[in-house]
């Protein structure tokens, strides 16, 4: 199971898909969660004998995936606590994951049915999910979009439940999926993970109930007035209010405002959103009224896709104001208002303007110049180099060189200082090197370098000012990360520095797309959401070729425009006279994203097309340039793959079984790697050879077996299971 997900309640979606979406990171953190703990593989021995996995755990159809979710999840852990606390029945907390082979069958398949969806009914249900399956949570009406996956409940929903949930009861054992019952009094009753058949959870879930001596209590009967739906933490009751609202004329939004302001601070913030994100304005003024004093932890989500957006001035205090007091129960409250109010400052450290006209003329003269301001040999960036060498002695000479460095940089300082000179007076250079020096001897030195930049001429080009801009850079988004993460606040001026650092940054002839990355993985980090995509489209501008920054531009354009918007984004990239050399190859990135988001959101005719544009794209890139052949070819595998899984989904094992086989003669090297749902070829070969074992098909069976053999004899690790699948040694 992945770890913690989303950053607050009622986020948006703008956030998450950029967040979690860059697959380095979501395997980085997969993987570490889950190889810390027995996977379910290792309970491969309790398994009925003769049964696979993939027979236990048989993957859902198409026609699965069609059917609604039946489970009543509820929208937030506050929510099921007081519904529980109201209905006497326990809570059952549901973790799952995308791609683990038992979560896809209780996802798919058991999540669906109405047998389970009695059993479950009994309990007050959350789901916890860290990944999402919607670019987007509400539309441009505030209104709400359900996950596809599960139903009820949208991906930042339950991006935010899993959080929770580990925090209180899953002891930091992330593992899926998982089923615990908690009763009235938040004490856990079971826990049950690493079960290998549906008869064991089902079995526990009824024992659970069996063995209660509190006795639910029947739901109100009759009509219930409009005030006792709104203050309802039933999310059944919660929708209702907001179809209600939806499709009311308005009066009857009027009452349903003037029910939700008898609530105070518990007013039900997806209401507010519908409200405040509509077309009348005085009710949109009286729902950022009711917002401002809200004291639900999921208005912080709320309040801060508004700040973002033209307000008031004396709303957006407001709302400022609102969004510091939820600090104390939602402490990244804190930080997302100093964020607001950093990013709304003018930093005076750099003339952004003086910069521009400086660097006009100097970039290619310095880029291709050998430096020549270097104050010592040691900061030569060689030298910096040397330090991560593998050769102690070469490590040693180099951290001495460093010193020297370091101390003569001092000495010319303190001289300069006696002789009555006043720190602005001092040479920039004189404090950039002990800056450099410092910092690659592993200090702290954005002090050093603030002094530097403070003097630094508008338009200096050389590698000693890029040094020094860029230390300072890191240094402040240190400290920022530092204070949010103590949740302490942090002078707004630092942010804007930031900000102004990085402006001058990005024309600097030495700047690189690390650069660039590493400022907007800050900015998104802090929610800072518009500003992070700016700044990522300045660095393409710089950039075109740059694998990581069209990997997050890929996911900010599923949170701007949907899944449908990235493909499109580039296609009108490719049209302009000046699209870079390799952008054919990126498009096919977007198409192959494309697709796995689509299957996400259960639209797989829609993914299937998308999977065949990439295709094609690819094999366009391969014949325009031969260099891109092997990393083509490697993507081409899970898009040949990805039509296997689609065509085993509709029932078509035959055609699921040609993809497949394509994939592996086209590039078996690549049939162990994982696409973006943590999906293999082999784990997709093993799934259709047990699909077309159970039709009696003898001769796909035959065809798929044969090929799994070749690749066993090419290389016995492209059989074995994902990381997070493999058993390992319980501790």
């Amino acid at each position: 199971m992945m770890p913690a997900g989303g950053w607050l309640p009622g986020e948006t979606g703008s956030l998450v898909p950029i967040m979690r979406g860059l697959r380095s990171w979501i395997f980085t953190l997969a993987f570490s969660a889950l190889l810390a703990a027995p996977s379910l593989a290792q309970q491969a021995n309790d398994l009925p004998p003769g049964v696979t996995r993939e027979q236990m755990w048989y993957a859902p159809t198409a026609k699965d995936w069609a059917q609604p979710t039946l489970i009543p999840w509820q929208r937030t852990w506050a929510d099921a606590v007081e519904l529980s606390k109201q209905s006497k029945k326990a809570i059952l907390i549901c973790v799952n994951m995308d791609g683990e082979i038992a979560s896809e069958h209780w996802a798919g398949i058991r999540y669906r049915e109405p047998e389970i969806a009695a059993l479950f009914e009994q309990y007050v249900c959350v789901i916890a999910s860290t990944f999402r399956h919607n670019t987007r949570d509400y539309d441009a009406r505030g209104n709400r979009i359900p996950c596809p996956r599960f139903g009820a409940v949208t991906c930042g929903e339950h991006i935010w439940m899993e959080p929770m949930v580990y925090s209180k009861y899953l002891d930091d054992t992330r593992v899926s999926p998982r089923h615990v019952m908690v009763e009235l009094d938040g004490s856990e009753t079971y826990d049950l993970y690493y079960a290998y058949s549906i008869t064991a959870v089902v079995e526990t879930v009824q024992k659970g109930l069996a063995e209660r001596t509190i006795q639910p209590e029947d739901p109100p009967r009759g009509d219930r007035s409009l005030a006792e739906l709104v203050a309802s933490p039933n999310a059944a009751d919660r929708a209702l209010v907001e179809q209600n609202y939806l499709s009311g004329d308005r009066q009857a939004r009027q009452e349903i405002l003037a029910a939700a302001k008898q609530l105070g601070g518990a007013a039900p913030v997806d209401l507010l959103r519908q409200a405040a994100f509509g077309f009348d304005g005085e009710l949109s003024g009286a729902a950022l009224d009711l917002l401002s004093a809200s004291e639900r932890d999921k208005a912080v989500g709320l309040i801060d896709d508004l700040l973002r957006g033209p307000l008031e001035p004396e709303r957006r205090i407001a709302l400022l104001a609102a969004l510091e007091g939820l600090g104390e129960q939602v402490p990244v409250a804190k930080r997302l208002a100093s964020v607001h109010r950093g990013l709304s400052g003018r930093s005076e450290l750099l003339d952004l303007d003086a910069w521009r006209n400086g660097m006009a003329n100097s970039k290619e003269a310095s880029k291709t110049a050998t430096p020549n301001e270097l104050f010592e040999e040691a900061v030569r960036p060689e030298n910096i180099a040397a330090l991560s060498s593998s050769n102690a002695r070469v490590r040693k000479v180099a951290e001495e060189n460093f010193r020297l460095a370091l101390q003569s940089a001092v000495d010319k300082v303190v001289a300069a200082t006696m002789n009555g000179q006043s720190e602005s007076e001092i040479n920039w250079n004189h404090y950039a090197r002990i800056a450099i020096a410092s910092k690659y001897l592993g200090n702290d030195a954005t002090e050093e370098a603030h002094r530097a930049v403070m003097s630094l001429p508008a338009g200096e080009s050389s590698w000693n000012a890029y040094a020094v801009l860029s230390i300072f850079a890191d240094g402040r988004r240190d400290s920022i990360r530092k204070a949010a993460d103590a949740n302490q606040p942090w002078p707004k001026d630092w942010l804007s520095e930031t900000q102004s650092a990085f402006a001058v940054l990005l024309q600097h002839p030495f700047a690189t797309d690390a650069e660039v990355a590493r400022h907007y993985d800050f900015l998104i980090r802090l929610r800072a959401v518009p500003t992070a995509s700016r700044a990522l489209q300045d660095g393409l501008m710089r950039f075109p070729d740059s694998w990581m920054l069209h990997e997050r531009f890929r996911l900010i354009l599923a949170s701007e425009k949907g899944v449908d918007g990235v493909e499109a984004g580039y296609k009108t990239w490719l049209r302009r006279a000046d699209a870079p050399q390799y952008l054919k190859w990126y498009a096919a990135q977007a198409s192959l994203f494309a697709a796995e988001q689509m299957r996400r959101e259960n639209r797989l005719n829609d993914a299937d097309a998308a999977y065949q544009r990439a295709l094609d794209m690819f094999a366009e890139q391969r014949t325009d340039d031969p260099q891109t052949t092997d990393s083509s070819k490697t993507y081409e595998v899970l898009a040949y793959a990805g039509r296997a899984r689609l065509a085993l989904d509709f029932g078509d094992t035959a055609a699921a079984a040609d993809f497949i086989l394509t994939a592996f003669r086209h590039h078996p090297d690549s049939a162990a790697s994982l696409d973006g749902l943590m999906v293999t070829p082999v784990g997709t070969a093993k799934k259709i050879l047990v699909a077309a074992q159970d039709a009696g098909e003898e001769a796909i069976v035959k065809e798929i077996q044969s090929a799994l053999e070749d690749l066993s004899n090419r290389d016995t690790g492209l059989l074995e299971l994902p990381a997070f699948e493999r058993p390992v040694n319980p501790r």
